[in-house]
């Protein structure tokens, strides 16, 4: 797959990158974070997610990654998911100290997890497991989870980052999403995640992680996710350059 290509330089997003450090800065206090970075394509979303995973990267977070991808028919279940955690799951003394059936839950996705003699799990036990392994890890260091182009986002990758948001509302453990709002038709089975995330943004919740969506760019003339209107830190383009004005004559 053809790796993303961006500009090496971040011009004029200080506003967006501040806000997405002061949030990430909550999670490592032990206030769970999700964000919502939405922006039309090319806009400059993937160039600043990438500044704050340097960034993120440099203060000793541990950064997961995950890339949803179109695909011409049919779905990969959990593929950004898999992606992103390979390297926590094919570390024995991440999963170890799971029981058994978890341990065989996640060796369906994960072939590298030693289950012993246990069945693979049910769903339920899947979700419980990732998010027991992210928890434990966010007791050593902050955890960082990127996933971008949800708007390409398979349905059990969608349920299981609605579990995560749900339930890491106390743990150092921020999860990031990118989007593109003109991606999403009026029945994009996006729309419900999004509204969900949304409902409350900057305001702790005793159900879910303080959510906040970040707008990047212009605005579009598709229709809105849902309850954006009220729930939208919008963010606008860089300005351009004043034009200077030519020097008065002698």
């Amino acid at each position: 797959m053809v790796g993303r290509i961006s500009s090496p330089l971040l011009v004029g997003r200080a506003a967006e990158l501040d806000a997405l450090e002061r949030l990430l800065a909550r999670a490592a206090s032990g206030s769970g974070r999700a964000v919502l970075v939405t922006g039309e394509a090319g806009i400059g979303k993937s160039r600043l997610v990438s500044e704050l995973e340097e960034r993120a990267r440099g203060r000793d977070v541990r950064v997961l990654v995950g890339e949803c991808v179109e695909l011409a028919e049919g779905e990969l279940a959990f593929a950004p998911v898999i992606s992103a955690l390979r390297e926590v799951m094919e570390d024995a003394s991440s999963v170890q100290w799971l029981e058994a059936p978890q341990r065989g839950a996640l060796a369906t996705l994960w072939p590298a997890v030693d289950t012993g003699e246990s069945e693979a799990g049910e769903r339920e036990q899947l979700f419980e497991a990732i998010y027991r392994v992210l928890a434990r890890a966010a007791q050593e260091r902050t955890v960082l989870l990127i996933v971008e182009d949800v708007h390409w986002i398979d349905p059990s990758s969608r349920d299981l980052l609605a579990f995560l948001v749900r339930n890491a509302r106390h743990d150092r453990i921020a999860v990031l999403t990118t989007y593109r709002p003109d991606e999403l038709h009026r029945g994009h089975p996006l729309r419900p995640f999004l509204e969900r995330q949304t409902a409350a943004p900057l305001i702790a919740s005793s159900l879910r992680m303080t959510t906040t969506r970040l707008v990047v760019g212009r605005e579009t003339a598709t229709s809105p996710v849902p309850g954006e209107s009220r729930c939208s830190a919008k963010i606008s383009p860089p300005a351009p350059p004043r034009a200077r004005s030519p020097p008065a004559g002698p």
